[in-house]
């Protein structure tokens, strides 16, 4: 029988079958659980920048140290679906943190894409660049999209908030010389704009110059 054209060199179908099957038949006593199940496909360098890590991850599920919450007879391994925050736990006691992509962060949060691309490429988002297939994409981790939060406001977030236009709350910076970072061109304006923590209260008890 011809080799399979997608396990050529060193990798061994058989044997790959074998562990499939393993996985399969170690599928966890606690079932699945609603909003924590993650497909082993989504276990991948979209949720770690640290490869050693995701490897490690990928072996305690090879060994059923690791074992899925479903993995029917007819899904293929890639649909076997595991405990994200399982997954979590053992990626931080591994040295791993999880990251997200700028199309993830934007999914999540509602900003646009290319304005968090502009705060990655501004160094105001902590971000490392990384290959996802042929193309190069900024990944952020946990803690560095913390960090962001605490030390910035995102201005249309605001607005929304107050119920009001991110327009007024620029004027209103610009009227107590509160410069805003991050903003890129959109047309004849501008968007992405950011203000930072420590200047919030300086819009509140400030008046205006």
């Amino acid at each position: 029988m011809a080799p399979h054209p997608c396990t050529d060199g060193d990798y061994d179908l058989a044997q790959v079958r074998k562990v499939i099957a393993r996985v399969r038949q170690s599928v966890s006593d606690q079932g699945y659980v609603p909003n924590r199940a993650i497909q082993f496909r989504e276990i991948n360098l979209r949720r770690t920048t640290d490869r050693q890590a995701l490897l490690q991850i990928l072996r305690q599920i090879a060994s059923n140290e690791l074992r899925p919450m479903v993995f029917e007879e007819a899904s293929k391994l890639g649909h076997a679906l595991f405990d994200e925050d399982e997954i979590d736990v053992l990626l931080k006691q591994h040295g791993g943190a999880r990251a997200w992509t700028v199309g993830d962060i934007a999914a999540f949060t509602g900003w646009k894409s290319e304005c968090v691309a502009g705060w990655c490429e501004q160094g105001l988002l902590k971000a490392t660049k990384a290959k996802r297939g042929s193309l190069e994409v900024w990944q952020v981790t946990e803690e560095a999209l913390a960090r962001f939060n605490q030390e910035f406001r995102v201005v249309s977030d605001l607005a929304k908030e107050g119920r009001t236009t991110s327009r007024k709350i620029l004027k209103s910076c610009a009227d107590r010389v509160i410069v805003t970072v991050g903003s890129r061109p959109a047309g004849s304006s501008s968007r992405g704009h950011l203000i930072r923590s420590c200047d919030l209260a300086r819009i509140l008890i400030s008046p205006a110059a």
